[in-house]
């Protein structure tokens, strides 16, 4: 991977317990598991997990709990190919973990835990980001100072790629900062106070965001960039999980972007990659390749039909 793109990213990484059961737990009794899977979670994580995937060369900052479920994490990202220098110690704190059940397609979430402290991680920003192409932050950041990242990219003039889920507070702050900014089409219109994606695209061109991407599930995704509108149709696939596919665009939109693919192209690469991800149960284990990913670039007629 020598002379290829770096790509940093700075969030949290969580411990997920993933359980498939076909019952819930009802009036005391426990539901009947029929696998479980424990996995790093998160959004940073798994785009870099993604675009490692992919072939590009990946660094974290975090900060991570020296108790098991810490040291099992770590592990897990050394596997995944990432530079782990800039993961501090969290001292004092546990790891930060959530226990999902899948039943049919529909994730039930029945817990979170831990108590992550990371006022003593005093990032280096400029560390961190030494000759990194392009920067991944997400709103599910914990304490760590992902506007502080964001700051020091822009005084580098390294892209950023912010992916915001649901903190709307985060994405006041974060919007004059991002170079690309990856939204669902619900916090789209709750921002913005639009009526459709294409509304919310033009009220976020209106606050100076260079390019917006607005993801719609099974509906493909809108972008605009520079003022061009992009539409991109979802891949016909068979849905076994959608957990983790955010996070899968993310991944591979940045490995597209830093491949200096088209933005059209790019966004088609990481629509594909996010569609291969829904197949498989679990996110971490259901990551695409990039085999994968052209073969299906190449079955146009796979996608679906979308109206506009």
């Amino acid at each position: 991977m020598v002379g290829k793109p770096l790509i940093a990213g700075m969030g949290q990484v969580q411990l997920e317990y993933f359980c498939v059961s076909e019952t819930l737990s009802q009036h005391g009794r426990p539901a009947q598991l029929e696998r479980l899977v424990v996995e790093p979670a998160g959004t940073v994580p798994l785009a870099l997990a993604t675009a490692s995937a992919l072939g590009m060369p990946t660094r974290i900052g975090s900060a991570l709990a020296l108790d098991h479920a810490g040291r099992f994490l770590r592990e897990s990202l050394q596997k995944a190919g990432m530079e782990l220098g800039h993961i501090y110690p969290a001292s004092g704190s546990l790891s930060p973990l959530r226990f999902n059940i899948l039943q049919g397609k529909h994730r039930h979430h029945y817990a979170s835990a831990g108590n992550m402290m990371t006022d003593d991680a005093h990032f280096d920003f400029r560390s961190m980001l030494h000759q990194v192409r392009l920067l991944i932050v997400s709103d599910d950041c914990g304490d760590l100072d992902i506007v502080e990242a964001c700051e020091a990219a822009n005084a580098m003039r390294i892209p950023v790629v912010c992916d915001i889920a649901n903190n709307l507070t985060l994405l006041s702050k974060i919007v004059p900062l991002a170079s690309v900014l990856v939204v669902g089409e619900q916090i789209a219109a709750e921002v913005s106070h639009c009526g459709s994606p294409e509304q919310s695209l033009a009220w976020f061109e209106k606050q100076n965001v260079p390019a917006t991407v607005i993801t719609m599930g099974d509906s493909g995704c809108v972008a605009s960039r520079n003022g061009k509108i992009y539409r991109e149709s979802a891949l016909d696939v068979e849905v076994k999980d959608t957990s983790g596919a955010g996070a899968v665009f993310t991944g591979a939109l940045s490995s597209a972007m830093v491949s200096d693919l088209g933005f059209g192209d790019c966004l088609r690469y990481a629509n594909t990659a996010a569609a291969i991800a829904c197949t498989r149960l679990g996110a971490w284990a259901a990551l695409p390749t990039k085999e994968e990913i052209q073969e299906a670039l190449h079955r146009p007629s796979e996608r679906k039909q979308t109206s506009g």
